[in-house]
């Protein structure tokens, strides 16, 4: 079975494009929204020069900035000059104020931690997080929370694909296509999707039942997807089963 290593090795071998790709699908799973890969050329798989590279614009209305690079060297040298660009309205369109958070991710392992800190404090000082993901942090990310990425993006199958995360799941059972689908807005369950919540905290163990067709799975998932967010779970779906299971 492939280990981080093995993933580490196949992200290194990824061209800029597929690299901005991968790291877009895996920046979107941590829930920061609808991406705009403003430096892919759409459509064809190839970069264009763009400042930032990638952007998601938050509900509050702020926006989260995204650089990448495959460049081994010099990486302090490069992450502060996109982070410059990020910062000047000049290139962005954007005010300072309007920026939330700007995410470098590279693949060099020759960022010191003075030069992490560096970083740091040059956004702090603007009022900005900086998040930096470099080649052992992406690799992690993979290995431990998003696994099918591996599959879809690296060529890599690191486990039997059914234990998902909520997106791969619903994505699965949208495609099966013999199902109502999972990609609905939620309404009118309210009291129903509490009284699960409450028995969340009452018990190690939920069964929801009901005849086939009524929505139990939908219900299900908003339910948990409400629990996991407000209770710091992570949430797991096991495919297998039609089952979905929180742990800690």
């Amino acid at each position: 079975m492939p280990n981080i290593t093995d993933i580490k090795r196949r992200i290194l071998e990824l061209a800029p494009a597929p690299f901005q790709e991968f790291c877009d699908s895996l920046i979107s799973k941590q829930g920061y929204g609808v991406v705009h890969g403003f430096g892919m050329k759409s459509g064809t798989g190839n970069t264009t020069t763009g400042n930032p590279d990638t952007y998601f614009r938050k509900e509050n209305g702020k926006y989260v900035f995204v650089v990448y690079t495959i460049q081994q060297t010099n990486i302090f040298s490069k992450l502060k000059d996109d982070i410059d660009k990020c910062l000047d309205f000049s290139k962005t369109g954007l005010k300072i104020k309007d920026i939330e958070e700007i995410i470098c991710c590279h693949t060099s392992s020759n960022l010191s931690a003075g030069d992490d800190k560096a970083l740091h404090d040059l956004c702090e000082a603007q009022g900005i997080v900086l998040t930096i993901w470099g080649i052992d942090e992406l690799a992690n990310q993979v290995y431990n929370r998003y696994r099918s990425l591996s599959k879809d993006y690296l060529g890599l199958s690191i486990d039997t694909n059914q234990i998902l995360s909520v997106d791969d799941f619903v994505t699965q059972y949208d495609a099966n296509g013999m199902a109502a689908p999972m990609h609905t807005v939620f309404q009118y369950r309210e009291d129903e999707k509490k009284e699960i919540i409450s028995a969340l905290d009452n018990g190690p163990v939920v069964v929801v039942t009901g005849k086939a067709g009524v929505g139990k799975t939908r219900l299900v998932l908003e339910a948990i997807r409400e629990a996991a967010l407000t209770k710091g779970y992570k949430l797991l779906c096991v495919n297998s089963l039609i089952d979905f299971r929180l742990s800690l």
